[in-house]
């Protein structure tokens, strides 16, 4: 078992830069903002509005060990499954020693642990039902509401100097009936659960938009031009001096006080369909098979950041796009951001409002082959009612050896197509779940290949990338400064750490039962046969750093707690990567 990894320190902040004054103002808008919504419901609970609660409760409890916030003890009792308790790790109020929160674990999770104490990280859906808490007082009760487990677990952190940050996070806990959080920032209306149906086939509004009041990147106009004819959307009156930017209907109100002479050609509805971010849309198959996909800004915060688009992202799309196409092997995909607008503001907080990037979609190429994509995140989603995964109903993977057949045949190819360009051009993908998709041949459905899009989170180390010399001018078109370019090799490959082997890998082997079942011998197997640290001095710099015995690992609860502006903080948790050495 590994060695005790410290629980109270503070995790390390990254970019925590910020005006407090805005900060502070943003901060009372929210929650004035989460004060509309109303109370969370009534003394009735029906069963699945207990499940939906449990899901929202669980995700906290595990946040708070893995960021560090509680420290969590594995407890025996008369059950199949263990009893995990939580209480402050020291250094908050101490007239909280005696407070504890209790949930159940299930007796096949894995999870490093040091005489007893938890140090490594836990999987919130292995924590079981119900959630029990003890007061000051000794009082022993039952638990539903998310927010008041947050409001406990928030009084043990040793920082108590952000107390606006902690209510505004219990009341989105408490108020709003959301297992994911979705917050419309003012002067947005608030979202509420019936209101998912109109985010998932969104209202569109196409603006007339003079171009001096934007910065286009790409041929947009031109590129948009098919769409605006399949939906009827009438040209400008004035082209050469106008330009038609969509944007989502919903965002209007955000919109309209920063473009004054924007206005309404036309609006849609029912004619396209969101993706899992939220912000990209597809159009419907009624809108002439468009092979474009609209990524558009939403002043919405949808898990830990706002959805609103960065101008940097629009300007560097095209030119991130030209290096992948001609750097990435032929059989991992790009959705090509081919284009893109956003405003001309200096002030990027409200240039970022009117934001649209375009993509071209490669589906058509995928059906001509005979293939199809498929998030990847949706292969370990499961259909109502059903115990098993999309991947093993698809797949027909029912025994365990067929899983784990299966799952090294998966790392295969993807450790062959990702790794790669990191290596030799120092090119990191953001490659979770949500980012990549698989290319499935439809008829032996054997995996072909994988896909990426979203540019905005690529990384470029540009001392390995220009030690190839046909490289040298691929940077051009990239100012320096870009966020995209980076010096730092040893955050680059923490970072696909945390997106390729934690996120993608990490929750696609749990998903299949093989966390404890021999998934991550297979991981390591297959990352030394793609790095080759025995003949190649590149990969075996990789593969020793990413076989540490401890990394780092990202705490979202704590971001959220401290600055939710803040880029990451994170702390050191025993590698997941060695489970079951």
């Amino acid at each position: 078992m590994l060695q005790t990894i410290g629980i109270g320190p503070d995790p390390v902040g990254k970019d925590e830069s910020r005006d407090s004054a805005a900060c502070h103002h943003i901060i009372q808008q929210t929650l004035n903002h989460l004060s509309m919504t109303g109370p969370l419901l009534g003394d009735s609970i029906s069963p699945n509005r207990r499940r939906a609660l449990f899901e929202t409760t669980k995700r906290v409890l595990a946040s708070a060990i893995n960021d560090g916030i509680a420290c969590a003890t594995l407890e025996s009792c008369n059950s199949p499954s263990l009893l995990l308790c939580l209480r402050s790790p020291g250094g908050a109020m101490a007239s909280d020693e005696d407070a504890w929160i209790k949930c159940g674990m299930r007796a096949d999770a894995y999870v490093e642990t040091d005489g007893g104490r938890v140090v490594g990280f836990v999987r919130a859906d292995d924590l079981l039902g119900p959630v029990l808490t003890q007061n000051l007082n000794g009082e022993i009760s039952e638990e539903l509401d998310p927010g008041v487990i947050c409001g406990v677990i928030c009084r043990w952190r040793s920082r108590q100097d952000e107390s606006d940050a902690v209510e505004i996070l219990v009341k989105e806990l408490t108020v709003l009936k959301l297992h994911r959080t979705c917050l419309a920032q003012p002067p947005l209306v608030p979202i509420a659960p019936d209101d998912i149906p109109y985010l998932l086939e969104p209202e569109l509004s196409f603006l007339c938009v003079p171009k001096s009041d934007m910065k286009v990147f790409g041929p947009f106009q031109s590129l948009l031009d098919p769409l605006l004819r399949s939906l009827g959307i009438p040209k400008p009156d004035d082209t050469v001096n106008e330009i038609v930017v969509p944007c989502f209907s919903r965002q209007l109100p955000c919109i309209t006080p920063l473009f004054p002479n924007a206005r309404i050609l036309g609006t849609v509805q029912n004619r396209c369909r969101a993706q899992l971010s939220m912000r990209t849309v597809s159009m419907t198959p009624d809108v002439g098979s468009s092979p474009l996909h609209i990524k558009l800004s939403l002043n919405c915060q949808i898990t830990s950041r706002l959805r609103t688009i960065s101008p940097n992202a629009a300007a560097l799309a095209t030119a991130v796009g030209n290096i992948l196409r001609d750097l990435l092997p032929p059989d991992l995909w790009i959705f090509e951001e081919a284009a893109s607008i956003t405003g001309a503001q200096e002030d990027f907080q409200k240039a970022c409002q009117l934001t649209c990037i375009i993509r071209k979609s490669p589906e058509l190429r995928a059906a001509d082959i005979g293939e199809t994509l498929i998030p990847v995140a949706g292969l370990m989603q499961k259909p109502l009612n059903d115990y098993r995964t999309y991947m093993e109903i698809m797949f027909g993977l029912h025994s365990l050896k067929e899983k784990q057949t299966w799952f090294r045949k998966y790392l295969i190819k993807l450790f062959s197509l990702i790794l790669p360009p990191l290596v030799r051009h120092g090119i990191r993908i953001e490659a979770h779940s949500q980012n990549v998709l698989v290319r499935v041949n439809i008829t032996n459905k054997e995996i072909a290949g994988f896909a990426i899009r979203d540019f905005d989170g690529i990384r470029i180390h540009y001392p390995t990338f220009l030690r190839h010399p046909d490289n040298e001018n691929a940077l051009n078109d990239i100012p320096p400064g870009a966020r995209t370019l980076t010096d730092d090799l040893h955050r680059m490959w923490h970072a696909v750490h945390h997106s390729l082997l934690q996120a993608h890998v990490g929750h696609l082997l749990y998903m299949l039962g093989l966390e404890s079942k021999g998934g991550w011998r297979v991981v390591r197997e297959e990352l030394e046969r793609a790095l080759n640290p025995s003949r190649d001095p590149d990969g075996r710099l990789l593969y020793d750093f990413w076989l540490k015995e401890t990394m780092l690992s990202r705490c979202f609860l704590e971001m959220r707690l401290r600055d939710a502006y803040a880029k990451f903080y994170e702390r050191e948790l025993p590698n997941i990567l060695l489970r079951d050495a």
